[in-house]
């Protein structure tokens, strides 16, 4: 009686567990591979979104952020910034003051790392205020990291992901 159960809990298709869980990893690589993909076309188009959940600077540690209303956004010819941001200041302790503007006036450069990360570095000058933001996107697990440093200012470290416009 216990082998005739054990034949009724194989499969029809004839598929082990194994084979079916390999499959679902190969799905899964392939979707991951395909985000990938399109992520990239993304940041080489200049059309992205990065939507930032956590930050780390002078924020006493890593703090987790709505990534709706933590973001930047990059489009052809426009620049939009929405982030928390905190400073130390000589004497006044640390400022809290968040990075908002919009802007048409950036310059983007862009290159592979070691074949393992896609850098797109920003230059954006405001007049009288001047940021590097460095976009970091990982092609294995598409984790991304933006690293904004001000002119004038502390350096913030925001991670989160990005998505095509």
């Amino acid at each position: 009686m216990l082998a005739v159960a054990a034949l009724i809990a194989v499969p029809a298709t004839g598929q082990s567990k194994a084979d079916e869980k390999a499959a679902k990893k190969q799905a899964k690589q392939e979707a991951q591979m395909a985000a990938a993909a399109n992520n990239i076309a993304a940041l080489k188009e200049a059309n992205f979104l990065f939507q930032a959940n956590e930050a780390s600077a002078e924020f006493g540690g890593d703090v987790t952020l709505n990534s709706n209303s933590s973001f930047l956004y990059v489009a052809p010819g426009l620049l939009k910034v929405q982030l928390p941001y905190a400073s130390k200041v000589a004497g006044r302790g640390t400022l809290r003051v968040p990075l908002v503007f919009q802007t048409g006036r950036f310059d983007i450069t862009q290159n592979a790392l070691n074949g393992n990360y896609w850098v797109v570095m920003i230059k954006v000058d405001q007049g009288a205020q001047k940021y590097d933001l460095t976009l970091r996107y990982s092609i294995k697990n598409g984790a991304t990291s933006l690293v904004v440093k001000p002119e004038m200012g502390d350096e913030a470290t925001y991670r989160g992901s990005v998505q095509p416009n």
